[in-house]
């Protein structure tokens, strides 16, 4: 359920009686809750939210541009009930999946670099290799062979460039929407509060942005900082775009653009033969201007090439003795791997150890990475099967939304390990089929968490189980002894009224006898 605010107006008028009189705004927004209707859960919380965002001036937030969500905590509890049961094991078991994956993808790697580091030729710039092998060379970059690139748009005519690519980087500056995102505990019921607030700043966009989109265009925001919509692109401007040549000669051999001649960075700035006419060079950069006054709608254009001072590279890669042409060298198969390839393309001279050591770190590299991102996905999947606990705690009254926090970070705390140990689980369990030493570590780790965990179970289990029978015999025992005591008392009470029954009757025979006496 959303309760929106006119930014036009009513938010407005709120945030400047907000800072004049937030007392009375307290008051109101109180008053307005108390008033609503009782089944309408949503305006009594939103009430006292607006109240309490009042006295802590978050209502002048509502005059930038302001929509208000409210979550009751029965649809919470619905959600993380569906999240727990059908999404979270979902994202564990494609989580495991990846870290396999990227596991076999880094054994593959390292066994295909080894490979091609004992096996590789080094070769001269002076004539093509005679041999089908796996080739290193460092060698010049010809301009023989390569394109010319030109400009577009107004630069058509006025640019143009001679190189392994050319990128043009085009930029206007442009109004642009940031949306920021609160999200509030209510005391009770466990429902939550989302206030999205709008702001709008310029910012220099290599793309069009759709500014009739804009959400809140009437608040302070968008007046003060862009006052207009953002104008079309203008005619005769060029576009972001990255152009390189096919192929190119490096030495006495040809490189194709994959993987080889577009790892070659593109970052020297290139100037037209002239300025054409509406633009304006600054240093490297063009720039057309516009006619506002907050300058909505300039375009500023740099081109950039290869540097041509840096003609050394360093190829890697499968040499085809009859036309001198380079592509991508594949290891051999092996289990589980097949169809690993080689090849790199190194501005500057480097030697063999270098090359494949830099290789190596960057393979390395990418394994880290991958295992840090499939980790916390799959903690963040753990963390959401519990999810349901945080938010019965966050129903609890008054203190829910701290007991609610309190139980997120125990969560937290409580999965870290489990998903740490899954992820070692799985990536052991790929290492023990390639690499034994190294899984079988992995796998043992593995064991002792989730042993840890059974056997952490196993004993709370059988110490709940003992004291349920040491109370159960503690409370027999005390039954006994009370109903001892029971029959002590009454036997005590029996043989007293055992003794005073008799007296009594001898007390009764000799008044009888008295009275008889006296008749």
């Amino acid at each position: 359920m959303e309760q929106v605010f006119e930014t036009d107006l009513e938010a407005v008028n709120a945030s400047d009686a907000a800072v004049t009189n937030p007392e009375e705004v307290c008051d109101d927004a109180a008053g307005a809750a108390i008033t609503a209707d009782p089944d309408d859960t949503t305006t009594r919380g939103l009430g006292e939210d607006f109240a309490l965002a009042a006295v802590g001036g978050t209502v002048s937030a509502l005059a930038r541009g302001a929509r208000i969500t409210h979550t009751s905590g029965v649809s919470r509890l619905c959600n993380s009930i569906f999240t727990a049961i059908c999404v979270a094991p979902l994202v564990i078991v494609t989580c495991c999946f990846l870290l396999g994956w990227n596991e076999r993808r880094a054994v593959c790697d390292m066994k295909a670099i080894a490979e091609g580091e004992s096996s590789v030729v080094e070769t001269g710039c002076n004539s093509v290799h005679s041999q089908s092998d796996l080739i290193l060379f460092s060698c010049d970059l010809q301009r023989t062979g390569l394109p010319t690139f030109y400009g577009e748009g107004d630069f058509s005519q006025d640019l143009e460039f001679t190189g392994v690519g050319l990128t043009t980087k085009a930029e206007m500056l442009q109004c642009v929407e940031r949306e920021h995102v609160e999200t509030y505990k209510d005391n009770y019921g466990g429902g939550t509060t989302e206030i999205r607030t709008y702001t709008y700043e310029r910012q220099w966009v290599s793309n069009h942005v759709d500014s009739f989109r804009f959400r809140e265009k009437r608040s302070h925001s968008f007046r003060n900082n862009c006052d207009i919509d953002n104008p079309p692109w203008p005619f005769g401007a060029p576009t972001s775009k990255t152009e390189y040549a096919s192929s190119g000669v490096v030495g006495p051999y040809t490189v194709p653009k994959s993987a080889f001649l577009d790892r070659v960075p593109l970052d020297t700035p290139i100037s037209a033969t002239r300025t054409p006419f509406g633009w304006d060079k600054m240093g490297y950069q063009y720039r057309m201007t516009s006619t506002h006054y907050l300058g909505i709608g300039d375009v500023r254009v740099t081109f950039l090439g290869n540097d041509w001072n840096q003609r050394k590279m360093t190829v890697l890669g499968q040499n085809s003795p009859s036309n001198g042409r380079i592509s991508r060298w594949t290891a051999s198969d092996s289990w589980l791997c097949s169809g690993f390839t080689l090849g790199e393309l190194r501005l500057g001279e480097m030697d063999r150890e270098e090359l494949f050591r830099a290789m190596q770190l960057e393979s390395s590299s990418l394994t880290w990475g991958l295992r840090f991102v499939f980790l916390i996905i799959m903690w963040c999947g753990f963390c959401c099967i519990f999810k349901p606990l945080e938010v019965a705690a966050d129903c609890v009254p008054f203190i829910g939304p701290f007991l609610g926090d309190s139980m997120s970070a125990i969560i937290a705390c409580v999965t870290c390990p489990l998903a740490c140990a899954c992820g070692v689980g799985v990536a052991g369990a790929v290492w023990v089929v390639m690499r034994p030493k190294v899984g079988l570590v992995m796998l043992a780790f593995f064991v002792l968490v989730f042993g840890g965990a059974a056997a952490l179970k196993w004993y709370a289990q059988k110490h709940k189980d003992g004291s349920s029978v040491g109370r159960s015999v503690a409370v027999v025992d005390a039954e006994a002894s009370r109903g001892a005591e029971d029959r002590e008392v009454a036997e005590a009470a029996e043989a007293q009224n055992g003794v005073v029954e008799p007296q009594q009757e001898l007390d009764e025979n000799d008044s009888n006898q008295q009275v008889t006496a006296e008749v």
